[in-house]
């Protein structure tokens, strides 16, 4: 019996040439069908694999960004929370200050009516010019006061 690939004698009912290495008979169609069996599987097992990986990859990468949104979001209020508790405790300062300023004058309410509008400047010149006529006036060193709180938020 001669080998069919490269035509050197070989024993009879032999599977394999020994000289081609080529596999013979029923077993040789076996052999090509499973080799091309096993190269389509591994195609699809590895083409199956990229797309695991793809979609593990994809979605990393959006629960990246859906965090970073997250942390800018907490960011930001917890810097308007944080701004409005200031706010809140300026209110609360100067509500305080001015319940205990009790204006008794013409001349003092006008200067406090001054701090009021935010005009700040003509607000202590009058406070000034009160104490300079009555050093004592609580309510004009209170205004004084004030306006120096004002002033410092103001800066």
């Amino acid at each position: 019996m001669e080998c069919r690939h490269c035509l050197e004698h070989i024993k009879p009912g032999a599977q394999k040439c020994r000289t081609c290495g080529e596999y013979l008979g029923r077993s040789a169609k076996f052999k090509k069908i499973a080799s091309f069996t096993t190269g389509a599987f591994s195609i699809i097992v590895t083409l199956a694999s990229l797309g695991f990986a793809y979609i593990e990859f994809n979605g990393r990468v959006e629960a990246e960004i859906e965090k970073d949104q997250i942390t800018q979001e907490k960011t930001t209020l917890e810097k308007a929370a944080a701004d409005a508790l200031r706010s809140i405790s300026r209110l609360n300062i100067d509500r305080d200050i001015r319940e205990e300023l009790q204006v008794s004058t013409p001349t003092t309410r006008e200067a406090f009516t001054l701090l009021n509008q935010g005009r700040l400047k003509e607000a202590k010149m009058k406070f000034t010019k009160i104490l300079k006529e009555n050093p004592g006036d609580i309510e004009a060193k209170k205004g004084l006061l004030y306006y120096e709180t004002l002033n410092g938020r103001a800066r």
